[in-house]
């Protein structure tokens, strides 16, 4: 499965093709009991790390040593045990005026569960590690509205052709290009693997970091651990003060859709580049709490106006959890409720993402909340097709100003831009 950055307030840096794919692997809780590692689970996870050998940008020379079979399975083994028994809890929100304060964490404590996350803003709920009699009990609680398995999701990238040009980013009076580093006022939160926090090319405000999978480092500010979260924020608000060193070593202009806004990194995913869906709720939680009660974040996080997140998983794999009611999607509903735009990828499987509840085929891109974009092919950054492939146009086998051969599409798709 391949995914792209939300192409709506996250653009291009010029014509400079950018990493921004997502693959997305899901393992969830309910298919991790026993000793055994599903070899399936083994060759997805090879596939991913195979499309990152020798990427320097994603991984260190000691990582891009290691042998690919090897990590695999050590991978897979890890991440199999860990989530064992990890559930995703949501309350019923008519229920839980009758908790203690108001907050779920008494209903968890009620029955003996210690929450991993405990969720108050987005929406009601909490994850923890259940045994058996737990979950049961639970299961019987009337003030649960649902239990899902909780997920594991990884990042990969993969270059996709874009422009600044195509988008009409560079006309644009807010964006305002013109290499005079003048910064569009709002404030994106990127909920990815972190953000450089030292960037010189990006207005990083701060970061919060969410990641509780096993072995990730301890609390580091939502520093990127990865890449990927780095990518994104540059494409996204890239500050446009001329030219830059780019990839190949020469001068390119360099610059995002809407340069130098502020950016807070929500870190979810780990240095692998892996995901729980808790994690996942867990940043979403936290933002609509800094957005509805500003006084109880760092400065600057209330006013977040958009988030940034291209997670996602095809219904048809093994552990991607496409319920109704979905924990995501009441977190994303509740943060658009709070005034938050949420910005999220089609997909790139050349699938219809279905529609929200039992129609759905990916999620969240079959969500109504969320502004879903699918992808189109580019090769000259100008209107009226004709142009040739320039070189290496990745998975895009098309003709130039058509709908990517690799993009999801659908009813739920609200806008097709180049990526």
């Amino acid at each position: 499965m391949r995914w792209c950055c939300s192409k709506v307030v996250a653009a291009v840096r010029g014509s400079l093709p950018l990493l921004v794919g997502l693959l997305v692997l899901i393992v969830s809780s309910s298919c991790a009991s026993g000793d055994a590692v599903d070899p399936a689970f083994v060759e997805t996870i090879r596939q991913r790390l195979t499309s990152q050998a020798g990427d320097p940008i994603l991984h260190s020379p000691q990582e891009i040593a290691l042998d690919v079979d090897e990590r695999a399975e050590e991978l897979a083994k890890k991440y199999t045990e860990f989530l064992r028994d990890r559930y995703i809890v949501v309350l019923d929100k008519n229920a839980i005026l009758s908790l203690g304060n108001g907050d779920p964490a008494a209903l968890a404590n009620r029955h003996g569960v210690t929450p991993h996350h405990v969720y108050r803003h987005a929406l009601r709920g909490f994850s923890a590690t259940l045994s058996e009699q737990q979950l049961e009990s639970l299961q019987s609680d009337p003030q649960v509205q649902s239990i899902q398995p909780d997920s594991l999701l990884h990042t990969t990238d993969i270059p996709v052709p874009y422009g600044i040009d195509r988008a009409d980013a560079d006309l644009n009076p807010t964006a305002r290009i013109d290499a005079s580093d003048e910064r569009v006022g709002v404030t994106v939160a990127i909920i990815d693997t972190g953000i450089d926090l030292d960037h010189a090319d990006l207005n990083v405000q701060g970061g919060i970091d969410q990641c509780t999978v096993t072995g990730d480092p301890v609390d580091n500010g939502g520093n990127d651990v990865h890449g990927h979260g780095t990518h994104c924020a540059g494409t996204v608000g890239a500050i446009d003060d001329g030219y830059d060193f780019g990839p190949s070593g020469g001068l390119e202009a360099i610059m995002g859709m809407a340069p130098g806004v502020a950016l807070w990194a929500v870190r979810v995913c780990d240095a692998s580049g892996s995901c729980l869906d808790s994690d996942m709720i867990d940043g979403i939680d936290w933002i609509a709490g800094c957005v509805t009660t500003p006084s109880s974040c760092p400065p600057g996080a209330g006013n977040i106006k958009v988030a940034n997140m291209s997670l996602g998983c095809e219904c048809i794999e093994t552990g991607c959890y496409c319920g109704d009611p979905d924990a995501t999607r009441i977190a994303i509903d509740g943060l658009v409720a709070a005034g938050v735009t949420f910005v999220t990828s089609a997909g790139n499987d050349d699938t219809n993402v279905g529609t929200q509840g039992s129609g759905c085929l990916v999620t969240p891109a079959c969500f109504d909340s969320p502004i879903v974009v699918a992808s189109m092919t580019d090769f000259n950054g100008a209107r009226g097709g004709g142009a040739g492939c320039p070189g290496n146009c990745g998975y895009s086998s098309n003709t130039d100003d058509d709908t990517a051969s690799y993009s999801n599409y659908g009813a739920q798709v609200d806008i097709i831009a180049p990526g």
